[in-house]
């Protein structure tokens, strides 16, 4: 196997002869790579790959390593899917969002930087489509995706900065602090009202009257559990949500199921 010996006056490879090469632009010569962690030419996740500059132009002597490149799947720890007609998004726990388009045989892959702030954090918790929108519950709040652009809902998003224990509601400076409540959860009710699982502040509720990137005209409300239930889905993790056809609300959450029928309070 390929090793790395160290010397008094620096590095030397001993073993196998690399497996993969690297074209230098620049210098219009292939450089040597070094693989680390993976035999002969197979590169897969947990793969290391180190440039190497050699001592001698002639490529003798010693030689050190420059840049590690590590490979990573986006795909790991994936949260949540949502298929729609012509593919599936599917959420992660560290890496955003994966789309893959089924037509295309083509991937998409949305963060929280390349999508210009749009998807609120790279955790994502669940997804719903809702009218026309894909609605995307993060640990920062809820994020809109109409298939092409990000948007958020203003009133929402001010309303899980504010909920944060931290915040206290003193947004002098919203860019510095934004500390928003986790998404945990979104389900859509037989009447049209949109319900959001807000970690350690029970439920929210919003109509958005169907112009769900303009706040100005959306009513909202925040719910959270009777003192005639042993489960407080205030202090719970609410992990899914589903409206059966009565209309009424189920809720897992991480202290149990809970059953909820607004309508009748």
């Amino acid at each position: 196997d390929t090793a790395v010996v160290p010397t008094s006056s620096g590095l030397n490879k001993t073993g196998k002869t690399l497996a993969f090469k690297i074209y230098d632009s620049v210098r219009e010569e292939y450089a040597d790579i070094l693989q680390i962690g993976v035999s002969d030419s197979v590169v897969k996740t947990g793969s290391q790959l180190l440039p190497i500059i050699y001592q001698n132009e002639d490529k003798s002597g010693l030689w050190v390593p420059t840049w590690r490149f590590k490979f990573s799947s986006t795909l790991e720890n994936i949260t949540c899917m949502y298929p729609y007609e012509s593919g599936v998004l599917m959420g992660t726990a560290a890496n955003g969002i994966q789309i893959y388009d089924i037509e295309q045989e083509a991937w998409k892959h949305w963060t929280f930087d390349n999508s210009g702030r749009g998807l609120l954090s790279n955790v994502v918790n669940d997804i719903e489509y809702i009218e026309g929108y894909f609605w995307v519950a993060t640990n920062s709040g809820p994020a809109l995706y109409d298939g092409n652009v990000w948007h958020h809902n203003a009133k929402l998003e001010t309303m899980f900065d504010e909920l944060a224990p931290d915040n206290e509601g003193k947004l002098e400076d919203q860019d510095k602090s934004k500390a928003y409540v986790i998404c945990s959860s979104i389900a859509q009710d037989r009447e049209g009202w949109i319900w959001l699982g807000a970690k350690g502040q029970g439920l929210i509720r919003v109509n958005t009257q169907g112009t769900y990137t303009t706040s100005l005209d959306d009513s909202v409300e925040t719910y959270r559990s009777p003192d005639s239930i042993s489960i407080n889905i205030s202090s719970a993790d609410i992990n899914d949500m589903y409206f059966d056809n009565d209309n009424v609300l189920w809720l897992a959450t991480s202290n149990g199921l809970v059953t909820f029928d607004y309508t009748n309070s």
